[in-house]
């Protein structure tokens, strides 16, 4: 009865919206980020992270750089953060787990944004076999940085995150910036209780010479 009931959590565990969070962006040099999660992540979990363009129901298309982060056989900790190094030169390295990455992304300064999904982004290819797999796939979203939130008026719509609560708002000088990292408190009653404070501006800080 007790493997079967570990068997069972087990697969019903699935990573949601606000799970985990970014902690820093740099879209200058080798183009870098950082990601903490809220919850503890099994063994084998992929999380894969694109900067490919969200067009409100499904990715224009797969041209830009896409990794897929595996969690380790250990698992990943909750509140464990993990830097993700030099996704623009084909060589990307990760402080916890292991990488794949297919095409090096080119992380901007400016009207871009960065996503984490629990699946493989998918282009709507309805030119080639008439059948739309992006909405097929119905890709959870977990978490989005964004220098321009609103840059097509639709950033957010079919994601499930919120400006404010899942995504940080960046406007005026603000935004389009170099580099971004969460310097906020880090004591707080339940690992929940980050998320708010990470998508506050005033919890981090930027610079405009160089992302690193």
């Amino acid at each position: 009865i007790l493997l079967i009931s570990t068997i069972i959590s087990t697969f019903a565990f699935s990573l949601t919206s606000g799970d985990i969070a970014f902690t820093a962006y740099n879209g200058d040099g080798d183009d870098d980020f950082a990601f903490v999660t809220f919850v503890d992540i099994p063994a084998n979990t992929t999380i894969w992270f694109t900067d490919n363009e969200w067009t409100g129901n499904s990715f224009n298309n797969i041209n830009e750089g896409e990794i897929a982060w595996t969690s380790p056989s250990g698992g990943v900790a909750a509140g464990t953060i993990v830097v993700v190094n030099n996704t623009s030169g084909g060589s990307v390295t990760v402080s916890v787990g292991s990488v794949v990455s297919d095409n090096a992304m080119n992380l901007g300064a400016s009207n871009e944004q960065l996503w984490a999904l629990l699946d493989e982004p998918l282009a709507d290819d309805l030119t080639t076999d008439g059948v739309d797999e992006s909405i097929i796939a119905s890709p959870t979203f977990l978490a989005c940085f964004a220098s321009d939130f609103d840059t097509n008026d639709n950033v957010s719509t079919g994601t499930g995150l919120v400006l404010g609560t899942h995504i940080m708002d960046l406007t005026g000088s603000d935004d389009d910036l170099d580099g971004y990292q969460y310097i906020g408190s880090r004591s707080a009653a339940n690992w929940s209780d980050f998320l708010p404070l990470l998508v506050d501006y005033s919890n981090w800080e930027s610079e405009s010479s160089d992302g690193t």
